[in-house]
C-alpha cells in the first residue's frame, strides 16, 4: 500500500529518524510498526491508512473506555483490560488487519501467533519476536489519542497542550520508559487530543486540559487545568509568568520541594507531587547475581551536574581494588555519552537489569538545593542494587528512609570534603543485602499504585468526580 503524505511527517523507531516532506509518497510496507507523527505546531494526526482506524483498533478502544464487558474476544483469545494495561493496544503501524491482530496477540500471549494469509508478510518478524524487550518497545497506548464528538465513554475528554518539541517526542516511538509510562497513565483515565501551545480548539468538547509548562506562552484552554512542571533550572521567569497567566487548578510535578521553593503558587492553585517510577513493568531486580562492586551512573553534561561529575572522578581511587563501572550517558532515544561509559547504553527493562548486576549504585547531587528526586532514584531503588544517593525532601514524601532503603551519599562523600575513602571501602567490604531487599520491596509495593492511582485521583479531582472510578488497572 502506498499513501501520499499531506503534511510533513517524521518516522522514528529505536532512535532511527526519517523525515518525509508534504506531498511525498510513502510505501506503508516499509513503515510497518512505526508511528507517523506530524511535526508541525498543529494537532498531531496519524493517517488513517497507517494509524489503523481498523475494526480491531476500534474494538480495543471501545472495550477500554466503555463499561459493557470485562473480556474482549479476539479470535478466541480472551483479552482483559489488565492485558491492555500491560502491553498496550494493537500496533497502529500495521495496515493489514490480519497482521495487526497476529502481532497484538503475539505480544499479549508471549507466543508466536503468526499464520500465513494470502502471502502478506507485514508482521511476520514482529510476531516472531515476542521476548520482553521487543514486546515493551512495541507497546502502543496511542489508542487513547484523538476524540470524536459522537463518542460516549465513561472517561473524560482532555485537551493536551504540548510544547512543540514535546509533541514530536511523546508521540514517536522511543526508548524512554517514562514516556511510555505517561502514555499508559493517560490511556487509563481519559481520551485526548494533542494541540500546540498556540492552536485554537473548541473548549466545549473537553472536560479538562493538561498543559506542559516549559516556559513557552500557552493560550488559555478555557477548561479546568492540570499544569505539569518538570525542569526548573532554565527559563524560571517564563515558567512563573505562565503560572501567573493561567492560574491552573493543579500544578503536578515530580520535583515538589523545588517548585514549592522557587515558584509563587497562586492561592487558587494546588501543588501536587507526581512520583515518576518507571513502573514494575520495567523493573528487573536481582539480589543474587552480581558482577560489579560499584556502578557510578548519571549524566553530567550540564553545569548543574558538576558535583556529580566530581563524585565520579573521585571514585577512580577504588578501581585497583574493586570492580567499579561508570555509565554516564544521557538520552532516551539514542545514547549521548557525557562521561566515561563502560559498554553500550541499555534501555527499558534492560537498564534495570544492568543496574541490578552491581552490588551498589552511586550517583551524585545537583548544584542546587533542595535535591529533586530524579528518575535515577526510583531506578536504583527498584533494581536490587543498594543505592548510595543524595538525601532529598521528596524521598520523605515517598516513605523512603536512609539506611533502611538506601545509604545517604553524605556518609561517603560531600562536596566540601570529597570522598571518604575509608567509609566507602567499609561499605563495599560489607554488603548489606537487607537494604537492597527493602528497597526492592518498597518499589514493588509502591511503584504502580503511585503511578496509576495518582493519575486517577488527580483526574477525578479536576473533573469533580463526574466520571466513575475505574480502580487499579492492574486489578481489572
Amino acid at each position: 500500500m502506498r499513501i501520499r503524505v499531506l503534511r510533513q511527517y517524521r518516522i522514528e523507531e529505536h532512535g532511527v529518524m526519517e523525515t518525509y516532506a508534504a506531498g511525498s509518497v510513502i510505501d506503508v510496507g516499509k513503515t510497518a510498526g512505526r508511528e507517523m507523527v506530524a511535526t508541525g505546531a498543529g494537532e498531531i494526526v496519524l493517517p488513517k491508512s497507517v494509524a489503523g482506524d481498523s475494526s480491531l483498533m476500534a474494538r480495543a478502544r471501545e472495550f477500554q473506555f466503555s463499561d459493557d464487558s470485562a473480556i474482549l474476544d479476539v479470535s478466541g483469545h480472551k483479552v482483559t483490560r489488565a492485558d491492555i494495561h500491560r502491553i498496550g493496544g494493537p500496533d497502529p503501524g500495521l495496515a493489514c488487519p490480519a497482521c495487526q491482530e497476529m502481532s497484538w496477540l503475539s505480544r499479549l500471549t508471549g507466543s508466536d501467533c503468526w499464520q500465513e494469509h494470502g502471502g502478506c508478510q507485514e508482521a511476520r518478524v514482529l510476531s516472531g519476536k515476542v521476548g520482553e524487550e521487543w514486546s515493551h518497545l512495541r507497546q502502543n497506548f496511542l489508542y487513547a489519542a484523538h476524540t470524536n464528538p459522537g463518542e460516549k465513554y465513561i472517561v473524560p475528554k482532555a485537551i493536551m497542550v504540548q510544547p512543540k518539541k514535546g509533541m514530536q517526542f511523546m508521540n514517536s516511538r522511543n526508548n524512554d520508559p517514562h514516556t511510555q509510562v505517561f502514555l499508559r497513565q493517560m490511556a487509563q483515565v481519559c481520551v485526548y487530543d494533542v494541540i500546540g501551545p498556540d492552536q485554537a480548539h473548541d473548549r466545549n468538547r473537553y472536560d479538562f486540559a493538561y498543559v506542559i509548562n516549559n516556559g513557552e506562552p500557552v493560550n488559555d484552554p478555557g477548561v479546568p487545568m492540570i499544569m505539569y512542571g518538570h525542569d526548573l533550572w532554565k527559563r524560571r521567569d517564563q515558567r512563573q509568568a505562565l503560572i501567573d497567566a493561567l492560574e491552573p487548578e493543579i500544578i503536578w510535578t515530580p520535583f515538589y520541594a523545588s517548585w514549592e521553593k522557587y515558584f509563587r503558587i497562586p492561592a487558587s492553585t494546588e501543588l501536587r507531587f507526581r512520583p515518576v517510577p518507571a513502573s514494575r513493568f520495567f523493573a528487573r531486580p536481582d539480589l543474587v547475581h552480581k558482577d560489579c562492586d560499584l556502578l557510578s551512573v548519571g549524566a553530567f553534561a550540564s553545569p548543574i551536574y558538576a558535583p556529580r561529575k566530581a563524585l565520579a572522578g573521585s571514585l577512580r581511587v577504588l578501581d585497583k581494588n574493586y570492580t567499579v563501572r561508570y555509565h554516564h550517558a544521557a538520552g532516551a532515544s539514542r545514547s549521548k555519552a557525557t562521561g566515561r561509559n563502560d559498554g553500550a547504553t541499555p534501555y527499558g527493562s534492560a537498564w534495570s537489569a544492568f543496574l541490578s548486576r552491581a552490588r551498589f549504585v552511586i550517583f551524585g547531587p545537583i548544584a542546587e538545593e533542595p535535591q529533586p528526586v530524579f528518575f535515577k532514584f526510583y531506578e536504583a531503588l527498584g533494581s536490587g542494587a543498594i543505592p548510595i544517593m543524595p538525601n532529598a525532601p521528596d524521598l520523605d514524601r515517598l516513605g523512603v528512609e536512609e539506611w533502611k532503603h538506601y545509604i545517604p551519599l553524605k556518609a561517603v562523600w560531600t562536596e566540601s570534603r570529597g570522598l571518604d575513602e575509608s567509609a566507602i571501602r567499609a561499605l563495599l567490604d560489607r554488603y548489606e543485602v537487607d537494604i537492597a531487599n527493602r528497597a526492592v520491596l518498597w518499589y514493588q509495593e509502591n511503584a504502580d499504585p503511585l503511578l496509576f492511582g495518582g493519575i486517577g485521583d488527580i483526574v477525578r479531582d479536576i473533573t469533580q468526580e463526574r466520571f466513575p472510578h475505574r480502580g487499579d488497572p492492574s486489578a481489572y
